[in-house]
């Protein structure tokens, strides 16, 4: 094995390691969006027209509310009369700084960003209430004025985000007095509603339930593929936690059935083979760190689309069915092969240069033939280019084109500096190698090498590409020459 083949095996193996399985942290999917809210919610608290509103009880309705406020001798008179198998709800006045930002409602499901920060550009453009907060009772003793900025709300992340980040955006735009004491009657003037759920779980299938409503209320918030992917696993990994190893797809459908029954009945169906699915996916991609983030980035890309009309932009990522073909795809290939189509597939959608028509089964070919095709270009330069290029080709090369993120990253700096040698030789190698790997302008002969069966070498060697090696005449400075088959020199 040559140096630089050994050098190639272990950028393999580390980025093999980057994509092994059980590295992503669920807990933490939304810890840049709960930074964001956290800040976001500092600054409004930090302004003088909010300062210390946690300590403000919501007006009554003869002095300019909207709700009678909250009662805690009320609120334990209903609780102490209701039956133990009703859910037990209490509507009432209350302040909307009493409920704890930190604290997501659905902390494992990913919220995208894009559509929080549309709802607040929309639907929060202008001062306007909240529509209604819900709050977990967690028994029936609690007594929710104790815990001022500590009620755990149910309602859906996106709701509260957006509504914070509207408020901080006219602080920031130093809009007038008048409109952010608007906004501060509407935090003070909240309708909250508490219900008594004693468990975790049942607050967990409360909190998914009220997310459902607002998937048909806002079209921008829509609940994704990519977001049912991480709410059906840590439900699974729940039910195996609570009731044992030996949990089946059917049980969890089953327990979908029984506490959200709009997720069995409604136009997405949560079954057994649903739930396997989202499980074999989870395995060999939500895993994946590159994987991960290839898949939230079109997510959220999608999700500021989708609340603009005549949109065209389409998420190659957003069908159960998709997502199970591309595993299949690559099951032959070990872990890095499917990291390298998935990136790949991103690259071209991220660039608007991917439609519906065009990701098929060859594409996905055409895709692991570049990842080969790749390592052999590598390979064979060393032969062609020589020793000389060898820091080069291992250096900058590598590193700018090591994989599609890689290359986009390069592509969007703008900075071409690494490619300028002054070797005619290198010049003409790294202009046909990018084109070959990350353009599209070679990919019919990639493609007829494909249909004759031909292997990566072979089309370097042979059919689809040749690459001729010449020496010019004087001073030993040599050059490539690229042509196709059948073709003139590139």
């Amino acid at each position: 094995m040559t140096p630089f083949h050994q050098h190639m095996m272990e950028r393999a193996e580390v980025r093999a390691e980057q994509g092994s399985p059980h590295v992503l942290d669920r807990a933490t999917v939304n810890a840049a969006f709960q930074g964001q809210v956290m800040e976001a919610w500092e600054a409004v608290q930090g302004h003088n027209m909010v300062e210390r509103i946690k300590e403000k009880n919501p007006p009554s309705v003869t002095t300019g509310g909207t709700q009678t406020p909250l009662n805690q001798q009320d609120l334990h008179a209903i609780l102490e009369v209701a039956p133990n198998d009703k859910q037990v709800t209490y509507v009432c006045g209350g302040n909307l700084a009493w409920i704890n930002f930190s604290r997501p409602a659905t902390p494992f499901i990913p919220v995208r960003m894009r559509a929080v920060k549309e709802l607040a550009n929309t639907i929060f453009a202008k001062p306007r209430p909240i529509e209604s907060v819900t709050i977990a009772l967690p028994s029936r003793d609690y007594k929710p004025l104790e815990h001022r900025g500590g009620l755990h709300r149910l309602s859906p992340d996106e709701i509260t985000a957006a509504y914070i980040f509207a408020i901080k955006r006219d602080i920031d735009n130093q809009k007038s007095e008048e409109v952010l004491m608007q906004w501060r009657e509407h935090m003070l003037c909240t309708t909250f509603r508490f219900v008594l759920l004693p468990t975790h779980a049942s607050e967990y299938w409360f909190a998914l339930d009220q997310r459902e409503q607002m998937d048909h209320q806002y079209r921008v918030c829509h609940r994704s593929w990519f977001q049912r992917l991480h709410e059906v696993v840590p439900m699974v990994m729940h039910t195996k936690q609570a009731m044992g190893t030996s949990v089946t797809a059917r049980l969890v459908e089953q327990e979908y059935k029984k506490n959200l029954p709009t997720m069995v009945n409604g136009p997405v169906k949560v079954t057994s083979n649903f739930i396997k699915s989202c499980l074999t996916i989870d395995e060999h991609m939500l895993t994946s760190p590159s994987i991960h983030q290839c898949l939230r980035d079109m997510d959220d890309r999608a999700a500021y689309h989708e609340g603009t009309d005549g949109c065209n932009f389409w998420n190659p990522f957003d069908a159960l069915g998709r997502l199970q073909a591309i595993i299949d795809m690559c099951k032959n290939q070990n872990r890095h092969a499917l990291v390298w189509v998935v990136e790949g597939i991103w690259f071209w959608a991220h660039k608007g240069l991917l439609s519906i028509d065009d990701l098929n089964r060859g594409f996905l070919d055409l895709l692991l033939f570049k990842r080969s095709l790749r390592f052999h270009m590598f390979m064979k330069s060393m032969s062609v280019l020589g020793p000389e290029s060898r820091a080069w080709l291992d250096g900058p090369v590598a590193q700018h084109t090591d994989g599609w993120g890689a290359w986009l990253k390069q592509e969007e700096a703008h900075d071409m500096s690494w490619r300028s040698r002054g070797t005619p030789a290198e010049n003409v190698f790294i202009e046909f190698f990018t084109q070959a790997i990350f353009g599209r302008s070679h990919d019919n002969a990639l493609n007829l090498a494909i249909n004759q069966g031909k292997s990566p070498a072979e089309a370097i060697n042979a059919m689809g590409i040749s690459m001729l090696w010449q020496e010019c005449s004087g001073g030993g400075t040599g050059r490539v020459r690229f042509k196709l088959n059948g073709g003139g020199p590139l």
